[in-house]
């Protein structure tokens, strides 16, 4: 390869489109220019040669915005201010300042032209003005697959990632409790369909349809959830080409799906099971708390930023144990960060799509350390082609062709993808890791129905010590095992969890001969000052047979005051066997650890 090869070569990698966005039209013209003269200089080219070359390359990438990247609404912003909100509307560059549902956070709009940039440090430099962040698009992470042939076999059948995970072993154990709320962030649910109708969460302090906030949460009528999709002030900023019978404008307590992506995340979660009608459900007896923060569009489905911390809020302020998010963007959002930090110290186990890029570039929320990041899996259990990975994945869930309920309000958005049940009930296959998210989320909503105690730090934790291995590389601790995770409570001490308050456990004495004495004592060493105790006692089938709870104010010590007579609640005698004890602390800070034992009853 002579010279003027090698410079042939090497300039004709600037021309991507990458580069392309990354420069403003005018100086994306003059590096063409400055190319084809370096080129022409050194080699002869026809005519012919310099055609293909403009054919080639897409020349509609020159002439974007300079300096708004395709997912920012230009000239909006998200302010969270520190000090009085008047001397913010004072500010003459705002021709717009509105509340958001977070107490200090404002959607402002600049009556200037200017870059985001710009803008964003305009805003910083106001008095008080604590973070700007620019209002965002963000994509939802699935997509539907081609059309499956109906097969004569059940739709069961069909859920090939039931068995993939060991569900129906955990199912033997529970299957969820109405008191385990799972919040799911997205384009809305179809609580009307058959197979959600009964796993829909109900606001206990909420009165439907008589227009009065009963409970006084801010929100009438939130009876299932909220809408927070309200777009009727920006009809042209966001740019998307909108869909007929999508619903854009005003929050509302309809949180309606439109679009399906939400409801098939609702259906994997927590569709009925045992109602002889299409899909089982991870936990079918967990409840769904629908958030409305997506819509659709000709380029698919999105969520904006302002929405996504809304319903964050929302769902921390309102009983949600697990959020799920399947959906995600690589800028990270101070906003949306902050209101996960909260969710999280609220005991909120938090789960998220890792995306669908096939990259290792980390994606938000599902990079945060506080978010549990997951990838797809196929049906091989290898990394779908579509999945992200790398080393911020913590878990990989089945993603692809995920059979699950959808939404019968926007049929022709599914292009004949679906199945019916002859009642309108609807039913599709669609991937993602939009898909693999709220399979963990829901294994974990199985876990927490049966130890509603257990934290974020803990869950996260059993989740990774009891996956299988992949056959990939860079997809966290590896699949989840719903089995596993019901069996990790009875077959395996928890150690290295949490705080590591707890330094040791001890039953003494142990075998129990109840002929023998008449009481085990239960003592814990501990390493910090303790306030409370809770301890289970399960049999080796799972069922809960004995659940207390004590005081201690104790400071680095034994606990010895904690004795078992080998009798259940009911003061019935329990037979012979083994039992498992699970003992959970609490300190003086607030902070949790926990710690298992086996027990055997020999007389």
């Amino acid at each position: 390869m002579n010279m003027a090869e090698i410079r042939v070569f090497s300039t004709a990698r600037l021309l991507n489109p990458y580069n392309f966005e990354r420069l403003g039209a005018t100086q994306t013209l003059r590096l063409i220019e400055s190319i084809f003269c370096a080129v022409l200089k050194s080699i002869k080219i026809s005519a012919v040669f310099l055609l293909l070359l403009f054919i080639l390359f897409d020349f509609t990438l020159l002439f974007a915005d300079d300096s708004i990247p395709p997912n920012i609404v230009p000239g909006v912003f998200l302010v969270k201010y520190k000090g009085q909100r008047d001397e913010l509307k004072r500010f003459s560059v705002l021709s717009t300042v509105k509340n958001t549902q977070v107490g200090d956070v404002y959607k402002v709009r600049l009556n200037q032209a200017m870059s985001s940039e710009e803008g964003k440090r305009l805003l910083l430099n106001q008095p008080d003005v604590a973070i700007v962040e620019p209002l965002r698009l963000i994509r939802v992470c699935g997509t539907y697959n081609q059309p499956l042939s109906v097969p004569n076999d059940t739709y069961l059948n069909r859920q090939w990632y039931v068995n993939a995970i060991d569900l129906p072993a955990a199912w033997d154990v529970t299957r969820g409790s109405s008191n385990v709320v799972v919040a799911v962030i997205d384009t809305g649910v179809d609580y009307n369909h058959v197979d959600l109708q009964g796993s829909m969460w109900l606001n206990p302090g909420e009165s439907p349809g008589d227009g009065v906030d009963n409970d006084g949460n801010g929100y009438k009528d939130d009876v299932m959830g909220w809408d927070f999709v309200d777009l009727s002030n920006d009809p042209e900023g966001l740019g998307i080409v909108r869909v007929q019978g999508e619903d854009y404008d005003v929050q509302d307590a309809d949180p309606m799906d439109r679009i399906a992506h939400g409801t098939h995340i609702a259906g994997i979660i927590a569709a009925q099971t045992d109602n002889a009608v299409g899909v089982a459900g991870i936990a079918p007896d967990v409840r769904i708390m629908a958030l409305r923060a997506g819509f659709d569009t000709l380029d698919g489905g999105f969520l904006t930023s302002e929405s996504i911390i809304n319903s964050l809020a929302y769902a921390r302020r309102n009983g949600a144990n697990v959020i799920n998010m399947s959906f995600g963007d690589t800028v990270d959002d101070k906003l949306i960060y902050e209101q996960l930090q909260l969710a999280y110290q609220a005991g909120i186990v938090l789960v998220a799509a890792a995306g669908n890029e096939t990259t290792d570039v980390r994606s938000y929320p599902a990079a945060y350390p506080f978010v549990i990041s997951v990838a797809a899996l196929d049906s091989n259990n290898r990394r779908a082609g579509f999945s992200n990975y790398g080393t911020w994945v913590d878990i990989a869930a089945p993603g692809q062709t995920i059979f699950s309920t959808v939404s019968s309000i926007h049929e022709s958005n599914l292009n004949n993808r679906i199945v019916n049940d002859g009642a309108n009930n609807l039913y599709a296959p669609m991937s993602g890791t939009s898909m693999a998210s709220p399979v963990v989320a829901g294994v974990a909503a199985l876990f927490l129905s049966q130890n509603p105690q257990l934290s974020p730090e803990e869950v996260e934790y059993i989740l990774k010590q009891t996956a299988d291995p992949c056959n990939s590389a860079d997809v966290g601790a590896g699949r989840v095992n719903a089995r596993k995770v019901m069996s990790y409570l009875l077959t395996y001490p928890l150690s290295g969890t949490a705080n590591k308050l707890i330094k040791k456990l001890y039953v003494a004495p142990n075998p129990f001969d109840k002929s023998a004495v008449d009481q085990v004592k239960i003592k814990v060493l501990i390493n910090s000052d303790i306030n409370e105790i809770w301890y289970d006692i399960y049999s080796v089938s799972g069922e809960k047979v004995v659940s207390g709870y004590k005081y201690y104010p104790l400071i680095d010590s034994y606990i010895t005051a904690i004795s078992w007579d080998g009798s259940d609640n009911q003061g019935e005698r329990l037979p012979i066997g083994v039992y498992y004890l699970l003992l959970k602390v609490k300190d003086s800070k607030g902070q949790s650890d926990a710690a298992k034992t086996k027990i055997v009853i020999t007389h």
